[in-house]
């Protein structure tokens, strides 16, 4: 008896995890939870907007397409989603999408000028600054700076223009820790039937630099911008890492030989102080 139980029960499981299976190659199929963006059709566009929009609104996850690579975002409060489906390390922060620069100084100390962060968004960067008391504290716990994201990027800025008093938190589209960052909707396949929304906005380049994913530009402390950017960080006299780096070199190289020349010049009157009494008492 228990032995026909106990084979019941495994025949259960067996019937459950195929039919999971199943409706997981239905729902891949037919893409269900899958809305192929189209930019010439602004009916549609509108639609899914507002689906993505009241997806999130329910406490949803949905995938997008950005200037760099495909995105998973949701609101912060539900972020905790996030880290379960990547399977991220609690100590890894998430990004926020926001709708304005000008947004970015309601949750983070000021640093630098309105204009830089203007000149800077939107574009594929990520601007990191210190955070305020005005960002929630359960939103990236124990980590003090925070990095801002404003993609080049139509359906996530419309998304964000329609949630304006709401942080939309965001991370790349992938497991943590794996090497291909994804620039269509089928690099992260596996993820799919823990996605609430995802939106297939095609492959977004093809090219070398396609998987490197935005610009990490440190405003909190001095750090450092790769060439596309940082031209406009000279322009409000901030400089990298490496050009610091280089120019405390430099001053090093310059003062070094006045310090040899210096030593030789005290070593020289050092000399004379030494020879010149012998010379007087040998004219004596």
């Amino acid at each position: 008896m228990l032995k026909r139980s106990l084979q019941y029960f495994v025949d259960l499981r067996g019937i459950y995890k195929l039919e999971k299976l199943r409706l997981r190659r239905k729902r891949m199929g037919t893409g269900s939870n899958i809305v192929k963006l189209n930019p010439l059709d602004n009916a549609a566009w509108f639609k899914a907007v507002q689906d993505a929009v009241k997806c999130l609104k329910s406490g949803g996850i949905i995938a997008v397409p950005t200037d760099t690579l495909y995105g998973l975002c949701t609101l912060i409060e539900n972020s905790d989603r996030l880290y379960k489906l990547k399977k991220r390390p609690n100590g890894k922060p998430l990004g926020i999408f926001i709708n304005d620069g000008e947004d970015v100084f309601s949750y983070a100390e000021r640093s630098v000028p309105n204009g830089l962060v203007k000149s800077l968004f939107p574009g594929p960067v990520t601007l990191i600054f210190n955070r305020s008391e005005k960002l929630p504290s359960n939103f990236n716990c124990g980590t003090q700076s925070v990095g801002f994201r404003i993609p080049q990027a139509r359906f996530v800025r419309d998304i964000c223009r329609f949630l304006p008093y709401r942080l939309i938190a965001q991370t790349s589209a992938n497991v943590s820790g794996t090497d291909l960052n994804p620039i269509c909707i089928e690099d992260f396949q596996e993820l799919w039937d823990e996605i609430d929304m995802i939106i297939d906005g095609g492959t977004i380049l093809e090219n070398n630099m396609s998987r490197l994913g935005s610009t990490v530009v440190d405003l909190s402390l001095p750090g450092h911008a790769e060439q596309e950017t940082i031209n406009t960080l000279h322009e409000y006299g901030l400089k990298s890492v490496d050009e610091i780096q280089r120019e405390k070199i430099e001053a090093k190289d310059k003062i070094k030989p006045m310090i040899e020349n210096e030593e030789e010049r005290n070593n020289e009157i050092e000399e004379m102080s030494t020879d010149r009494p012998e010379r007087l008492v040998g004219n004596n």
